[in-house]
């Protein structure tokens, strides 16, 4: 029986009942009868006015930030939760992730061979019926290689996912000294699995799959703002995390995706954003560090 994991969801102009992450979970804990001391919720809510946690059979911390600060705030503050509580995992949770029943007994599955230095377990990420998570690295450049989808284990090649739906050692979390603010929302997960890889450890893919809307996948839904966030999310970790001519391979690789937005998806707007990030990649110029806009949703 599990009793060392603790979860934090994200949530972002939305009643915390009807998440689909807070549903899931509630069935997913009731699936592996965890204990009411065994497991402790941190809810990290963006949104403009405040709400009370519903009732449930495990404790649950709420904290209101209306200034919508991102994930990483939420985040740092469930990596604190999760020390007092002595817990050794802290499950990622966006309000849109839908889990499996079956979802803590795949994690428990994988911990049976996991090894020491293996510091995340990450499942398949399915949207709109098709594996799009975890990926591989080539030459530094994220999702270059696609990850046989009935692959389970250990990875020892830099392997990349999102943030929901991962289990993270909390003990790894705090050797990294948290999540860092200058990331903010876009392209964290990016950031976090690169310092997996760069501090020797490495990644595991758990026997489950999960549910998550991704909004890449819906590009002429985002609207400009959001894109330019996420581009330069993007920008920000390969000024980061990459060499410069990793950097400028991507350049090159963002220049050819933004003639796609004009000639595939008839995205003018978009697609002169995504050319204004890739030259100022090119020429190495990091964004400035990320500010809350009240307006922009958790990821």
């Amino acid at each position: 029986m599990l009793t060392n994991v603790s979860a934090v969801i994200v949530i972002y102009k939305h009643r915390i009942a009807e998440s689909e992450a807070f549903k899931t979970l509630t069935l997913a804990l009731e699936r592996a009868e965890i204990p009411p001391n065994g497991f402790e919720l941190t809810i990290w809510d963006n949104s403009p006015d405040r709400q009370d946690p519903p009732n449930w059979p495990y404790p649950i911390r709420y904290e209101h930030d209306p200034r919508n600060g991102g994930l990483v705030p939420g985040y740092n503050c469930a990596i604190s939760n999760s020390t007092q509580k002595r817990s050794e995992w802290l499950l990622l949770l966006d309000q849109d992730t839908r889990i499996p029943e079956d979802y803590f007994g795949s994690f428990q599955a994988a911990l049976a061979w996991l090894p020491e230095r293996t510091v995340a377990v990450v499942p398949r990420v399915m949207a709109t019926g098709k594996m799009v998570c975890p990926v591989g690295t080539v030459n530094g450049i994220v999702g270059l290689h696609h990850i046989d989808p009935q692959f389970q284990g250990v990875r020892e090649r830099e392997t990349s996912s999102i943030n929901s739906g991962s289990f993270v050692r909390i003990s790894f979390l705090r050797e990294l000294g948290g999540y860092p603010s200058r990331y903010r929302l876009d392209a964290v997960d990016l950031w976090f699995f690169a310092e997996v890889y760069a501090r020797g450890r490495n990644v595991s893919v758990m026997p489950a799959s999960i549910e998550h809307d991704l909004s890449i996948t819906n590009i002429k839904g985002i609207s400009v703002e959001r894109w330019r966030s996420i581009m330069q999310g993007e920008r920000l970790f390969y000024i980061d995390q990459r060499n410069r001519m990793q950097q400028m391979l991507m350049a090159s690789l963002a220049s050819h995706r933004a003639l796609t937005l004009m000639l595939s998806h008839r995205l003018p707007r978009h697609m002169l954003v995504s050319l204004d990030e890739a030259i100022r990649l090119l020429v190495g110029s990091a964004p400035p560090s990320a500010k809350p806009i009240g307006s922009m949703p958790s990821r």
